[in-house]
Parts: C-alpha cells; structure tokens; sequence
C-alpha cells in the first residue's frame, strides 16, 4: 500500500511538472517535412574554392533517402534521381568523381584539394571524404528506393 501511495505521487509530480515546462516554453518544434524555403538566397551558381562540397550533395541525398525510406514523395524521389541522374553524367570513364577538379582542371590546387595529381593527398585532399559520403548517400538511398544508379556510381569510384 505504502509503494503505491509513493508512485502514485511521483506520477502525479511528474505529470505536475512536464505540463508547467510545456506551458512555460513558447516555442515549438516544426517538422522538417513542413518546412518550405523559397526565397532566393538558396539558388545560385557553383563558385566555391572548397574541394569538399561534393559531399553537401551526397548528404542532402542521403537524408532525402532516410526521408523518402519513412515518408514516401514522388516529388523528392524525382528530384533526387535527376540530381543522381547529374553525378552519373560527371563521372569520369574510369570512376573518378571529385567535381572542384572536374569543373576548372586548370585550376591551381588548393591547401585541401591535394596536388595536382588524383589521389595525391589522400590524408587531407578531402577525394575520400567526399568518396565516404557518396557511398553512404548510394546504400541509404538504394534502400530506400531499391535504384541502384547512385549506387553504381559509387561502385565504379574506387582508388
């Protein structure tokens, strides 16, 4: 009787104290599926000097996969396989996908982009970084979908 009487008061505390944190905090969480951004900050042209961005892509398709496996869109699915449809394209013949060497060859390297030779900086030349993040992005969205064209460009993608 006593260990009842006690655990109904700690639920009754419990519930006391998660209703007053609830009241007292004016701000609530949004979905990310609610979310819509349509301004023009976002759009642009490629003009980075970062030898990683290759991978922001890989991890937005990546979560866009993790997406589509819980809530299946059309829309995104279409939207992904035309961005996959694009790195499939950009792969050179033997494999190799690294787009801030494909986009200006003649640019000179920078501090993180390794020399001018393929996988010359495999410590630092960030290839494998963004190689780490293709792969992932190829399985999460291979599973989701079951398409294995993103997942066949990162098959061919090998040292």
């Amino acid at each position: 009787m006593r260990i009842s009487l006690i655990l109904i008061a700690v639920f009754i505390l419990v519930t006391n104290c998660q209703k007053n944190i609830q009241d007292d905090y004016p701000i609530q969480s949004v979905p990310f599926t609610k979310v819509k951004v349509n301004d023009n900050f976002w759009p642009g042209k490629f003009c980075s000097v970062f030898p990683f961005d290759d991978s922001d892509v890989y991890k937005i398709i990546e979560g866009a996969a993790y997406s589509l496996h819980t809530y299946p869109d059309v829309q995104l699915e279409k939207y992904c396989d035309s961005i996959i449809r694009i790195i499939e394209l950009t792969q050179e013949a033997d494999g190799y996908l690294m787009t801030w060497r494909q986009i200006d060859p003649s640019a000179p390297p920078t501090s993180w982009s390794g020399d001018e030779e393929r996988w010359s900086d495999i410590s630092g030349g960030h290839e494998l970084y963004n190689m780490g993040h293709l792969y992932e992005a190829a399985v999460a969205y291979y599973q989701a979908t079951g398409k294995r064209q993103l997942l066949d460009v990162a098959l061919k993608m090998q040292i």
